[in-house]
């Protein structure tokens, strides 16, 4: 049994004792996992929040469409290792209302992880400790805690740590000592051909190669306001941070959800196909070239196709809309919106786990593409491109975690790919990474 109980306004910063006290008596009842929430007198700025929190355990969420963000410290639980889907929906359906699991899963399990994504597993979910959830001018900060292993000292030590004197995010970043490209150059061009090659041969139709651009810098990285930087930056991007708990921290600002469920209706989108975004006259031609490129809805109607028939065995429904380009940092894409209506026995990590990974982030057919990217990129992609997001007991969001970073240290690894089908060129699909790049750069100031 699990319990969300409210209170009335705190008008204390620290600590709140009426939240313990709540939660304190609900532990007592042994009532699973509980959540109390507190309203919070002042709007309070998520991202800095976070910033100010001692602990490696982070997280943010921002939603494309909800308006509301989510900013977590600490781990009441975490889900990883075998069996995580069963483990996870189980979990996710005995959660209060308003408690979710945050986190994320690598783009292909299939691979040993390196050492820099190896904190995160094959995926890696957290129930936070504490979080922050602000709508408008409405903060509310929120305990979750799990009656069967959770003492009364352990929330009052959680409550105690907090700090809202939050300064500002710092607005200037040092200019990187250093950029390693991988692929470079020579090795990019090489796969491009192979995969063309593949092509050619009838193994594949389409494979989406990444790249990794690594900067160093003198001091170590603030990946909160980091991610601060990019929601500026891209302020219509899903918005997502996410810590292995080891110092390691995910961040990415996608404009690509793969799927949201509630209840039994689901929806998603297909993008693919990009042009630079342009200014003025020049807008209007790139946006009249992606309209008219055959190559490009060639690339994007394998991922509208593989979507919809991917839902079909799941739904009673499945409805595709018109396409449409939509604007995402320096770029457009191609974008066809999707929804469904789910049989009542698929759950959402059912409807995930089939539309991951799309043609738009890994090729077609699926094995063969996985394959071709295992063999020609040359670097673990981690969370790249995978499924992050969230789920809770009634529902659940993900987003392709594409336009992402990871933070370690003093490196920061940007990471961008770009659709291969017969007919693409190796200097425009660089291009065309350089330019998904050139997202982080506004944000960064490292575009020169």
């Amino acid at each position: 049994m699990s319990a969300r109980l409210h209170t009335a306004v705190d008008p204390r910063p620290r600590p709140r004792p009426r939240l313990w006290r709540e939660a304190t008596e609900a532990l007592r009842q042994r009532r699973g996992v509980i959540r109390v929430e507190t309203l919070l007198p002042d709007a309070v700025e998520p991202l800095a929040w976070l910033a100010a929190q001692d602990g490696s355990e982070k997280a943010f969420w921002h939603g494309r469409d909800d308006g509301s963000c989510r900013a977590a410290l600490g781990a009441a639980d975490v889900i990883e290792g075998e069996d995580l889907f069963a483990r996870l929906d189980e979990a996710a359906r005995a959660l209060p209302d308003g408690a979710r699991y945050l986190g994320g899963l690598r783009f292909d399990d299939s691979m040993a992880p390196e050492a820099e994504w190896a904190g995160f597993g094959s995926g890696r979910f957290v129930l936070p400790r504490v979080e922050l959830v602000a709508r408008g001018d409405r903060t509310v900060l929120a305990l979750n805690a799990v009656a069967s292993r959770d003492t009364p000292a352990d929330l009052r030590a959680a409550l105690d740590a907090l700090t809202f004197d939050a300064p500002p995010l710092a607005t200037r970043l040092d200019f990187p000592v250093a950029r390693l490209d991988r692929p470079d150059r020579e090795r990019w061009d090489e796969a491009i051909a192979s995969a063309l090659a593949a092509m050619e041969r009838g193994d594949v139709q389409k494979v989406v190669l990444a790249r990794r651009a690594t900067y160093r810098f003198e001091e170590g990285l603030d990946p909160a306001a980091l991610l601060a930087r990019l929601t500026i930056a891209a302020p219509e991007a899903f918005h997502v941070l996410l810590s292995d708990g080891e110092g390691r921290t995910f961040v990415a600002a996608t404009p690509e959800r793969l799927v949201r469920v509630e209840g039994r209706r689901a929806w998603t989108e297909a993008v693919a196909g990009t042009r630079r975004k342009g200014e003025g006259a020049g807008a209007l031609a790139f946006r009249d070239e992606l309209a008219g490129s055959e190559k490009d809805r060639r690339e994007h109607a394998f991922v509208r196709d593989f979507i919809s028939e991917a839902l079909a065995p799941l739904a009673s429904l499945v409805a595709v809309e018109a396409p449409r380009q939509i604007e995402a940092g320096r770029v457009r894409h191609l974008k066809t919106p999707l929804r469904a209506h789910l049989r009542g026995d698929v759950t959402p990590l059912a409807a995930m786990n089939a539309l991951h990974p799309t043609p738009a982030v890994g090729g077609t057919p699926t094995p063969e593409a996985l394959a071709a990217i295992r063999d020609l990129e040359g670097f673990d992609r981690g969370l790249y491109a995978g499924p992050v997001g969230w789920v809770g007991r009634d529902g659940a969001e993900f987003a392709v975690g594409i336009r992402s970073g990871l933070v370690c240290g003093t490196d920061l690894a940007l990471y961008a790919g770009a659709g291969i089908v017969p007919g693409s060129e190796a200097e425009a699909e660089w291009q065309e990474t350089e330019a998904k790049l050139g997202a982080f750069a506004d944000a960064l100031g490292l575009d020169a």
